[in-house]
């Protein structure tokens, strides 16, 4: 037995960094509806996955973005699909590494579009101060993090100088405004001429769309990452990219990951897409570590 461990702690000493390699890999997501029907959902994309990397992929069902990352740090999680933000917390608090990134519509980025109703008579960012503006969760890059920025861009403190309504979701935040419950919020657009996005989505007939108009766009926005743990094993690391990548060019595969987040593929992507999104949060002076 004493021999065992002796040998088992040599391998260990000898290990190279980067040479982590898990009995089952553990998948990171975050609901877009209940636990439940999340992991249903992912359930068929995790087990080509296992077919392909030859590992058993099950899944770890945060609450949010945070308790991925978090996960993630505490290597209860070996890779994940994370928004924008997480992911670059990712990399500061997980040493994570930006594999993949979603397309959409053609387009690898988004925007986030500061909405209002088009009788309301704003149309400036800048004729915001002292109006109510709805939100998104805080670490919501489209509905959060880039308009904050956007406001501090032309002098308006947005803790401060407009009256924040509990945060929520886009389809909440649309609806705010339409309802008149807000004078303006902020959601994901599509193109930057603001012709799609979450009100084209969440109201329901052109006639109640055509309500909803943006005044400002923001930079473009990277799209959804998927990240690793940057103490897998190299090859690890290179099966689940490529079985992703191969995946994402089927007809099977693009259609679960429709059904998960809404994506078209895949494709490759570096930590220098995302820095449009380092700089935001540098605005805002947000430690993302």
């Amino acid at each position: 037995m004493r021999a065992a461990l002796v040998a088992a702690a040599l391998l260990l000493i000898a290990a190279p960094a980067g040479a982590y390699r898990p009995r089952i890999l553990q998948v990171g997501f975050v609901p877009s509806e209940n636990s439940d029907e999340m992991k249903q959902k992912v359930a068929p994309l995790l087990a080509d996955l296992s077919g392909r990397v030859g590992l058993r992929a099950v899944s770890f069902v945060a609450q949010d973005y945070p308790g991925v990352v978090e996960a993630m740090r505490n290597r209860k999680v070996d890779v994940a699909f994370l928004s924008p933000v997480p992911a670059v917390m990712a990399e500061k608090m997980a040493g994570a590494k930006i594999l993949l990134k979603a397309v959409r519509h053609g387009r690898d980025h988004y925007y986030s579009a500061i909405i209002v109703r088009k009788d309301s008579g704003l149309r400036r960012i800048q004729d915001l101060k002292g109006k109510t503006f709805a939100f998104g969760d805080p670490f919501s890059t489209a509905g959060s993090i880039l308009p904050k920025a956007m406001f501090r861009d032309v002098g308006i403190d947005p803790d401060k100088d407009v009256t924040g309504l509990p945060p929520g979701s886009h389809d909440a935040t649309v609806l705010a405004v339409f309802n008149k419950r807000a004078d303006a919020g902020a959601v994901f657009a599509n193109d930057p001429q603001g012709k799609e996005g979450a009100w084209t989505f969440y109201l329901k007939t052109p006639a109640e769309q055509h309500q909803i108009v943006p005044i400002a766009m923001s930079k473009p926005i990277p799209n959804d990452a998927f990240c690793a743990r940057a103490d897998l094993d190299s090859d690890l690391i290179a099966k689940v990219k490529n079985a992703l990548l191969a995946m994402s060019a089927t007809k099977a595969g693009r259609n679960m990951l429709k059904e998960i987040y809404h994506l078209e593929t895949l494709k490759e992507a570096r930590s220098a897409d995302y820095e449009s999104v380092r700089e935001a949060a540098k605005t805002l002076g947000l430690q993302l570590k």
